[in-house]
């Protein structure tokens, strides 16, 4: 390899590397201290969201009752949107994602939902792992009164993620 070529990563992964603080885990508590000129010293309300949204300080349990899976070893995503139409149909659209970095395969469900208590399958009994997402879109029209989707995996359960109306 070239030396010049060696150099221009040094002088570029160097500084890149050392612009960026990881969050540490000092005394029972979450701090970050950011070293990026600009940025804010993170309030407690902000970890505090993050962590709860965004994964556990302590693992949970699967049912088997044999491994720990930390919430921030999952990452998950999921949309609903639905477009109306003047004869009265809805075109509703779903996409979802979903990936684990631990070694179990977990077999989920996804459901869209109404007021009324109405739940329809959009996926039933697919599964997830580190080595194999789970992920897709379906669409379908129907009728109006389907408000929400639902997300059920061994872990536990996402419920009231909104279907949004889709600008036409």
């Amino acid at each position: 390899m070239d030396k010049s070529v060696l150099a221009l990563l040094f002088i570029i992964i160097i500084p890149a590397a050392s612009a960026y603080s990881f969050w540490d885990f000092m005394g029972g508590q979450w701090r970050a201290e950011p070293v990026i000129s600009g940025w804010y010293p993170l309030e407690p309300w902000e970890i505090e969201y993050c962590v709860k949204d965004g994964g556990t300080l302590s693992p949970i349990t699967d049912e088997s009752g044999q491994r720990n899976q930390f919430l921030a070893t999952l990452t998950f995503t999921m949309s609903g949107e639905k477009t109306n139409y003047p004869d009265g149909t809805v075109l509703y659209e779903v996409a979802w994602y979903v990936h684990t970095l631990n070694e179990q395969e977990y077999m989920y469900n996804i459901t869209i939902d109404a007021d009324n208590g109405t739940s329809m399958p959009i996926v039933t009994n697919d599964v997830f792992s580190h080595s194999k997402a789970g992920r897709g879109y379906k669409a379908f029209l129907g009728q109006p009164g389907w408000t929400r989707l639902t997300f059920r995996f061994p872990l536990g359960e996402y419920t009231n993620f909104p279907i949004m109306e889709k600008e036409t």
